[in-house]
């Protein structure tokens, strides 16, 4: 006999009058899965645990259409059903499948099991800003770059990226010995800060034209970037409109290190590619500006601006 899933005390009960995780009730499920991201926030972003939820749901899903007179397995024969060896051996691994999962689930919620991407874990409160992964000229700036963290706990350590930040946490990241940054920075790897300073919850770091760091609030940030890139923007239209490609092409990218998301942008550096004759560019902005959802208004854009020779200010 499978092994159902364990149902809490408080569990929500569904549409269908189960409770969860028997529930087939979408709604349900989803208030469920909120409820456990308040008690451990890690969960969200945790493939394995990801795997498990969405499994169980697949697997009621499956359950209970196989309940169903209709159900989708087998050939109806004289009002009943028939089933072939080979689904119910299908089944069987099924349900040891689900069991498997559901068994990870319930681990992983009463935090007795934490799978090994969340080993690397840091508070961002016990670490500071020492680096960032990149070394720069200011052809490439202004730009958003990855922080390098010293961990004050142990301060031996410093952490590199790759990571993502969860909950006032950094998960994930390289973890070597605070001796290699120095070697890193002589190849050219990162680049050390002259003040280091401590870490905080969503901000973001970014570097100016003069090599000068920026860290601040994501928001602030992503807005001072984007008044940066559309400053530029201007210069690129009326370097353009003036034939200065050179200019035009200096000032474009600029724009594109600050923001490289805005419809002027990459409108600007299709409509120069287009004076170059340079078809990649042209091609590579399309694509840009179709997976930002944008490719009807850029093309509009693109085309008015070279019907009126790129001379509008």
């Amino acid at each position: 006999m499978s092994r159902k899933p364990l149902v809490r005390s408080d569990a929500l009960l569904g549409s269908d009058g189960l409770p969860w995780p028997r529930t087939f009730d979408g709604q349900t499920w989803a208030k469920e899965f909120i409820r456990h991201v308040h008690e451990r926030p890690e969960i969200a972003t945790d493939e394995g645990a990801m795997i498990a939820w969405f499994a169980n749901a697949i697997m009621v899903g499956y359950d209970r259409a196989r309940q169903e007179p209709n159900g989708h397995d087998g050939l109806r024969v004289g009002g009943g059903r028939t089933m072939s060896k080979k689904t119910t051996v299908l089944d069987d691994a099924r349900k040891k499948l689900r069991n498997t999962y559901a068994e990870m689930w319930e681990k992983v919620g009463r935090g007795e099991e934490k799978l090994h991407r969340l080993r690397n874990r840091f508070s961002i409160d016990r670490l500071d800003v020492v680096a960032f992964a990149a070394r720069l000229d200011t052809a490439m700036t202004p730009t958003v770059v990855a922080p390098v963290f010293w961990n004050r706990e142990r301060p031996d350590q410093v952490i590199f990226p790759p990571f993502r930040f969860n909950a006032g946490n950094v998960v994930g990241g390289t973890i070597a010995p605070v001796e290699e940054i120095a070697d890193l920075e002589g190849r050219g790897k990162v680049t050390l800060i002259k003040e280091p300073f401590p870490a905080r919850r969503g901000y973001e770091l970014w570097v100016d034209e003069k090599m000068e760091t920026h860290y601040q609030p994501a928001k602030e940030a992503r807005k001072e970037l984007r008044e940066i890139a559309l400053t530029a923007a201007r210069q690129v239209r009326r370097a353009l409109a003036e034939r200065r490609l050179e200019d035009a092409e200096r000032l474009l990218a600029r724009a594109l290190s600050a923001d490289d998301r805005l419809l002027d942008v990459l409108v600007l550096a299709a409509a120069l590619g287009s004076v170059q004759g340079n078809r990649t560019r042209i091609v590579l902005m399309k694509k840009a500006a179709e997976r930002l959802g944008m490719y009807d208004s850029f093309e509009d854009a693109l085309n008015k601006i070279l019907a009126d020779g790129g001379d509008k200010q």
